[in-house]
Parts: structure tokens; sequence; C-alpha cells
């Protein structure tokens, strides 16, 4: 597991799942059955449910980072699944991980 992966996982807290269900509206969904997630927003923060493999959780967490820094550009950056796998050094049979956060950040955009 890459040093980026790590850094991110350790990144992630509570904080990062914990909101009013009646303040938050779902900004994106994407995957099904065991790898999904859920992007929420209260018009000030971003949260996030992510099911799945540690490199979804940490990809997650990078996605909703560039949502709550208003930098959809370094989304746009990245909305190819050779430089996703690149920047996260994912292995190979971690690339419908990377799928995920590519309908993600195609919602988003």
């Amino acid at each position: 597991m890459s040093e980026k992966i790590l850094a991110l996982l350790k990144a992630i807290t509570v904080k990062d799942c914990q909101y009013n269900p009646s303040c938050v509206q779902t900004i994106a969904h994407a995957g099904e059955l065991g790898q999904q997630v859920f992007i929420y927003s209260d018009q000030v923060n971003y949260y996030f449910k992510a099911i799945g493999s540690p490199y979804l959780l940490a990809m997650t967490k990078w996605l909703v980072m560039q949502l709550q820094d208003n930098d959809k550009a370094a989304l746009a950056t990245f909305a190819d699944i050779a430089k996703l796998q690149q920047m996260f050094d994912l292995p190979t049979h971690k690339r419908q991980d990377a799928l995920v956060i590519l309908q993600l950040i195609e919602q988003l955009l």
C-alpha cells in the first residue's frame, strides 16, 4: 500500500461521516453492493459513507478534501483511470475502486 493511501486513511475521522441527515443532501453516489460511496453536503461541509476496500476509502477521502477546498479543477485533472491509478499507486486488481471514484468525479463536475 502506498504512502499516499496510508496518509489518507490516517486522515479519516469521525467528522467525515457525522452529519445531520435532515440538513444534508446526497450530491453523488456510485458503486453497487460491496463497493459503494455516498457523498453528502450541507452547503458548507462535505461528508461521505464508503463501503469497500481501504483503497476506496482513501480515494474517497481525497475526493472529499478536493471538494472541501473547492478545487474542482484538480478533480478534472484526474478524470482519467490511468492518472488515478498512477496518483494512488493502485495495484491492477484495484481498478474497480478507481472506476467508482471516476463515476463520482463525473457526477460532481
